[in-house]
């Protein structure tokens, strides 16, 4: 990595999120955002910043969560970085209907009634 980069401090365009109805969701993304402004920026904190939030959505109801748009922009000479991301939910998933096969010592009615989940819950991973 370029030196001029790892001694650069930053400013962070906040990160957005298209899709998510869920403000609260929205705003704990925010808050656990792992670059806060004014921090030395890194190829490796800022990866590291976009795959959380990523993984956070995914394990949610947004298992579609993808980047859309990332940008750091580094100024070496006025030791900034201009960082910016797009991070698109996709549809809240909802869990289907159960469908057991394969089982020969308990009945597909047993298994159904282990389940925690219903038909239209959201997913959690």
């Amino acid at each position: 990595m370029h030196p001029l980069m790892q001694a650069a401090g930053h400013r962070l365009v906040t990160p957005t999120y298209t899709g998510l109805g869920e403000r609260a969701q929205v705003a704990t993304l925010r808050r656990d955002w792992g670059l806060p402004q004014g921090a030395q920026f890194n190829q490796t904190a800022w990866d590291r910043a976009k795959t959380r939030a990523v993984q956070t959505l995914v394990t949610s109801p947004y298992a579609a969560a993808a980047i859309t748009a990332s940008e750091a922009r580094i100024d070496p000479a006025a030791y900034d970085a201009a960082l910016s991301v797009d991070i698109a939910s996709g549809p809240p998933f909802r869990i289907g209907t159960i469908e057991v096969t394969g089982v020969t010592r308990y009945s597909a009615d047993m298994v159904r009634n282990f389940s925690t989940q219903a038909r239209g819950d959201l997913y959690s991973g």
